[in-house]
């Protein structure tokens, strides 16, 4: 299984938008029915129908203001915490499942992944965007000046509960029920250079993300 990281070069507002154009690379195909956990106003959704690469778009949201305005854009808006939700939704109803900027937000995105793999149909798929804690902007912070300073956004947002690094990435999404086929990482332009001139191997510190597509097993 290959498991080489592909940089998504772009400024770091691309992936904190709420409509996520970096997560089109990773669709192979279009997928009829998709979940999107966390799907804020629904910008994203409609990006997808827009490009073709889905039928129909059910959202999930915490926030009931956020929620009334993606009902004006999706098929479906469902509100609470993705853990109580998930009871309402039946076994195999999706084709295609949307994790992004979420799974950091949980106090258990292991349990919280096993319950989403099988609202999958199979040869369905998991995308996922995932914070990098090893980055440079981090590193620099904590080693040199001692701050670990929480923010409103980003990284270190206030509302993070867990931390990941590439290879604990990879061993949140390695689940019995799913095939990892992707991961990329992205690669703000202004250290896009540093990750030329070398040739890849600090990508584990230019990081800001990881963005993940996982496929069910038949």
């Amino acid at each position: 299984m290959n498991h080489q990281t592909t940089p998504l070069m772009g400024d770091h507002t691309v992936y904190s938008a709420s409509m996520r154009v970096d997560i089109l690379p990773l669709f192979d195909r279009p997928y009829a029915r998709v979940l999107d956990i966390g799907c804020s106003t629904g910008n994203t959704g409609v990006m997808l129908k827009e490009h073709g690469l889905c039928q129909w778009v059910s959202g999930v949201e915490l926030f009931e203001q956020t929620a009334s305005i993606a009902r004006t854009r999706l098929d479906e808006v469902m509100v609470g915490p993705v853990q109580e939700v998930l009871g309402h939704i039946a076994d195999q109803s999706f084709d295609c499942i949307l994790c992004l900027d979420v799974l950091e937000h949980l106090a258990d995105p292991w349990r919280v992944l096993q319950q989403l793999s099988q609202k999958l149909k199979p040869q369905g798929v998991i995308i996922t965007s995932i914070p990098n804690i090893r980055h440079v902007s981090i590193l620099v912070k904590l080693f040199l000046l001692g701050r670990w300073t929480y923010t409103d956004s980003g990284i270190l947002d206030r509302t993070h509960l867990r931390f990941f690094t590439k290879q604990s990435v990879l061993a949140l999404l390695d689940l019995p029920q799913l095939r990892l086929e992707k991961v990329s990482s992205l690669v703000s332009r202004r250290l896009r250079w540093i990750h030329w001139l070398s040739a890849g191997i600090l990508d584990g510190f230019l990081t800001s993300q990881y963005l993940t597509r996982s496929r069910k097993l038949p």
